[in-house]
């Protein structure tokens, strides 16, 4: 049964039940208590539904799929560090981790204009979709890291204009 946006008699949010929505974890950054879904002890984050409050749910358009829908966020900490950070064509980026976060501040950072991007993580299969992405460069961080790579992202960062 549909009902007017807003509030039911018992409190009860009814403009996104059903609704294909993106979810707004809420400024977690000053949050002493947050819990992030698949997190322990919060689970659900596979479920096929889950309960979230409807002041942070956003509803999909149809044309938006689910897949595009789930990178909303991720998508949005990455250029809000690019707004941030000011970047431009005029500078460099060094992303520290190519998890999903990582790659798509990447992607960001690219659509903001910045030229060289490196990537710099542990795990090979990470750093082979940034490079295949935009990466410039890419640097697997071990317990020893060769001087020859610290001079190479030392030159990677210094620009000519």
């Amino acid at each position: 049964m549909k009902r007017m946006l807003g509030k039911s008699a018992a409190n009860e949010r009814t403009d996104v039940v059903g609704d294909r929505v993106a979810l707004e974890p809420g400024r977690y950054n000053l949050c002493p208590e947050m819990k992030f879904f698949a997190t322990p002890p919060v689970h659900g984050s596979l479920a096929n539904q889950v309960v979230h409050p409807a002041d942070l749910c956003f509803k999909l358009s149809e044309n938006v799929s689910l897949e595009e829908g789930a990178m909303c966020e991720p998508l949005s900490v990455g250029v809000h560090a690019c707004r941030r950070a000011e970047v431009g064509p005029e500078t460099n980026v060094l992303v520290m981790g190519a998890g999903p976060i990582g790659l798509v501040t990447m992607l960001a950072a690219r659509a903001f204009g910045v030229p060289r991007i490196v990537i710099v993580d542990v795990d090979d299969n990470r750093l082979t979709v940034a490079k295949q992405l935009v990466a410039y460069g890419i640097v697997k961080v071990t317990t020893s890291l060769k001087v020859s790579t610290l001079s190479w992202i030392d030159q990677s960062f210094i620009m000519t204009m």
